[in-house]
C-alpha cells in the first residue's frame, strides 16, 4: 500500500475504493441490461459505500501503535524539599 513520509496510508485509498466499486457496479448493470437511470444510481451509491469503506480502512489502519517506553535515570540527585528563601526563584 502507497503510505506517506510519515509511514501512514495515504488519503487514496477512499478513492480508489470507490472508483472500483463504482466501476464494479457499472459493469454489471450494463451486463444485466438495467434501465440508464439505475445504472447510474448503482453505480453512485457504490461510489459512496465504497469512500466510507476506504475512509474507514485509513483511520484503522492509521491508528497508534501501542508501545511500551521504559524511560532509565541514571545518577539522579534527591529532590530539595526545602522551601525556597524569600527573593529565591523556586
Amino acid at each position: 500500500m502507497a503510505t506517506n513520509s510519515s509511514g501512514q496510508i495515504g488519503s487514496g485509498l477512499p478513492k480508489l475504493a470507490a472508483g472500483t466499486l463504482a466501476l464494479v457496479a457499472l459493469g454489471a448493470s450494463v451486463l444485466s441490461d438495467a434501465d440508464p437511470v439505475v445504472t447510474m444510481v448503482r453505480g453512485a451509491a457504490a461510489f459512496v459505500i465504497g469512500h466510507l469503506v476506504g475512509s474507514i480502512i485509513v483511520v484503522l489502519l492509521n491508528q497508534p501503535q501501542k508501545s511500551v517506553q521504559l524511560e532509565v535515570v541514571e545518577g539522579r540527585e534527591a529532590q530539595n524539599t526545602d522551601p525556597p528563601e524569600h527573593g529565591q526563584a523556586a
